[in-house]
C-alpha cells in the first residue's frame, strides 16, 4: 500500500503520527509551505511539516500544486491520503495515483461538509464519527469507501474537541487500512453520499465569545467544540479567562452574561440556567480546573 499523505493542520497532523505509531507509513508527506507563527512572527513550519521531519518521512512543501515540476517530483502510488490539508486538489493530481485519491474526514458525510467539522458538528449535539471517501473537485462531496460513527457510550455527554479528536485518531487508522485493502482486493466500491447535506464553515473570531443570552446546552456545547484550541473567552476583572470545559446546569439564574463564584465552583448564567465551567485557563497561566482557580481567588 503505497500512499502519499497530504495535510497540514493538527488533526492532520496527529493522523499522520497515528498512522505511523501502526506502521502505516506514506511513501511522502505534502504540506504547506512555512509561514510566519506565533509571537514575533517567525517563519516555521506547521504541524504536518514538523510531524513528517520528526518520524524521517520524505517532506515536499509546494507553494503552487498545479505546478508541472510538482507532479513530475511525486513518487508513483496507489493512493493519495488527504486530511485537514486546506486547500482542494484539482484533476491532474486526483488522477495521479494508481488506485484512488481518498480523504480521510472527520465528520458523517453529507453531514458538515467543509471547514470545521468537529467544532460544527460538538455544537449541533452530534453525531459524531468518520468517513473515508473518494476526492472530486468539490468539497467534500466525493462517494464514500467507509465510515464509523462513534457509539454515544465512546465519548461523554458533552464531550470537548479534545476529546473528541483522541477517539478520531484512535479509529481512523484501521478504517483507513481497511478502506485500502479493500480497494487494492476490489471487494469494496465508491457508494455516493445520501442524505441532506450539512455544511462547516470556519469558525469566525467572533465565535470565540459565545452568546450567553442562548440557552444552556447550547452553549456548554460551544465552548466544548472550541477546547483546547482556540478556546471560548470571557473577561473577567478585566482579565481574559480562556474556557476549556463546560456542563449546563438549571441554577442559578442571573443576567445572562453574569459570572457567578460559588464554593469550590464557578458558572456563568444563560438564558435558562447556567453553564457550570469546569475547566478554565487564566491570561498568562496554565489550564486549571473551576476548583483551583475559585480556591486561588479566596486566597
Amino acid at each position: 500500500m503505497v500512499y502519499i499523505f497530504f495535510g497540514s493542520g493538527d488533526f492532520a497532523a496527529g493522523l499522520l503520527v497515528a498512522l505511523a505509531e501502526r506502521g502505516i507509513l506514506p511513501e511522502m508527506v505534502i504540506s504547506t509551505p512555512d509561514k510566519p507563527r506565533g509571537r514575533g512572527l517567525k517563519i516555521r513550519p506547521g504541524p504536518v511539516a514538523e510531524a513528517s521531519k520528526r518520524l524521517g518521512i520524505p517532506l515536499l512543501q509546494p507553494a503552487k500544486l498545479s505546478s508541472p515540476d510538482f507532479i513530475a517530483s511525486l513518487p508513483r502510488a496507489d493512493f493519495i491520503l488527504l486530511s485537514d490539508f486546506g486547500r482542494i486538489l484539482k484533476k491532474p493530481i486526483l488522477e495521479f495515483p494508481k488506485i484512488a485519491s481518498l480523504n480521510l474526514h472527520p465528520s458523517l458525510l453529507p453531514l458538515w461538509r467543509g471547514a470545521a467539522p468537529i467544532e460544527r458538528s460538538l455544537m449541533a449535539g452530534g453525531p459524531y464519527g468518520i468517513t473515508l471517501f473518494a476526492m472530486d473537485e468539490g468539497t467534500d462531496t466525493g462517494p464514500v469507501i467507509l465510515q464509523e460513527e462513534l457509539p454515544a457510550a465512546s465519548v461523554s455527554p458533552y464531550p470537548t474537541k479534545g476529546e473528541l479528536v483522541k477517539e478520531y485518531l484512535r479509529r481512523a487508522p484501521e478504517l483507513i487500512k481497511a478502506g485500502f485493502e479493500g480497494l487494492i482486493k476490489g471487494s469494496l466500491r465508491p457508494v455516493p453520499q445520501e442524505g441532506e447535506p450539512t455544511y462547516a464553515p470556519r469558525i469566525e473570531k467572533s465565535e470565540l465569545w459565545p452568546d450567553w443570552g442562548r440557552e444552556a446546552e447550547a452553549v456548554a456545547r460551544h465552548i466544548n467544540a472550541l477546547s483546547p484550541k482556540p478556546g471560548a473567552r470571557v473577561l473577567f476583572g478585566g482579565k481574559l479567562l480562556k474556557l476549556l470545559r463546560a456542563v449546563p446546569v438549571p441554577e442559578p439564574k442571573d443576567q445572562p452574561g453574569k459570572v457567578i463564584i460559588g464554593d469550590k465552583w464557578l458558572a456563568i448564567a444563560c438564558s435558562d440556567g447556567a453553564v457550570r465551567i469546569e475547566e478554565l485557563q487564566p491570561e498568562g497561566r496554565r489550564p486549571m480546573s473551576a476548583r483551583e482557580f475559585t480556591l486561588g481567588l479566596r486566597l
